[in-house]
């Protein structure tokens, strides 16, 4: 009788190592779509984060600027709907010669330099016993010479101011009295290398970028009166919205990534 042996081996089949190999590739690109998952959440988060306090920085430059100017006393010079320009306090100084006969003042250097074009004001004090008689006399700068020096060698300029009268009360001057000048700036949205920036200028200078970049929409203003309703009549503005807007290059669900923030300043009347 003829015996023969069997022969067994062990091992995995070719189907068998196709459904591993499946099977693994399906858990590994599960793995590696929630980990690029959560990389794009967290770089949305942050750059969101980061958007939202840019923002917030230039948020807090306007109001200041904005609360200190009177509507009625003509502070709010032009209203834009992305452009602003207020009349605001620029530098100071105190009278160090008074010239009746020209109508000019030497004022001593305290900070900036004034400049031709400045409104100032500046205090008739009169008889410097009596306080009724004290009054602000508000002048526009016509005329500067920064070569000049005041009787104890400080730094000083000579302005002449259009339609100053100076001499009797109520023009009389002391020495040392104060003189503040006021100039326009203009905030706006300022195109710069090829994006869009928060501005300013001088009445003097060029646009200056001070925040950004924002959204080519980045910022808008809303003037409303007293009852909440929008008004193209500066002396009615009772109240400035101001909304800076910004994108970002990362994309979120097909769309870029945007921020914004909004702020309502009440104006002094």
């Amino acid at each position: 009788m003829r015996s023969h042996t069997e022969r067994t081996s062990s091992g995995f089949t070719l189907i068998e190592v196709l459904v591993v190999v499946v099977l693994g590739a399906v858990i590994l690109a599960s793995a590696i779509n929630v980990l690029a998952t959560n990389q794009r959440t967290h770089l949305s988060l942050s750059t969101k984060v980061q958007m939202q306090q840019a923002l917030r920085a230039g948020i807090e430059v306007l109001p200041g600027g904005l609360r200190e100017i009177s509507v009625r006393e003509g502070d709010l010079v032009s209203m834009g709907r992305d452009s602003i320009t207020l009349r605001g306090a620029r530098t100071s100084g105190l009278v160090c010669d008074v010239s009746y006969v020209s109508g000019t003042l030497k004022v001593m250097k305290v900070g900036d330099w004034f400049a031709v074009g400045d409104s100032v004001a500046v205090l008739a004090d009169n008889d410097p016993s009596e306080e009724a008689d004290d009054v602000w006399k508000v002048e526009f700068v016509t005329a500067i010479d920064t070569v000049d020096t005041c009787s104890n060698g400080s730094t000083a300029q000579r302005l002449t101011m259009s339609g100053m009268t100076l001499g009797a009360p109520p023009d009389a001057l002391s020495l040392g009295t104060p003189i503040r000048s006021f100039g326009h700036r203009t905030y706006s949205l300022h195109s710069y290398l090829g994006e869009y920036y928060l501005g300013q200028r001088a009445a003097t200078g060029s646009t200056q970028p001070m925040l950004g970049p924002l959204a080519e929409n980045g910022l808008s203003f809303e003037y409303l009166d007293d009852t909440g309703t929008a008004t193209a009549v500066a002396t009615a503005v009772a109240e400035i919205r101001v909304t800076l807007r910004t994108d970002s290059p990362v994309v979120v669900q097909g769309s870029p990534l945007m921020a914004s923030v909004s702020a309502s300043i009440s104006v002094r009347n």
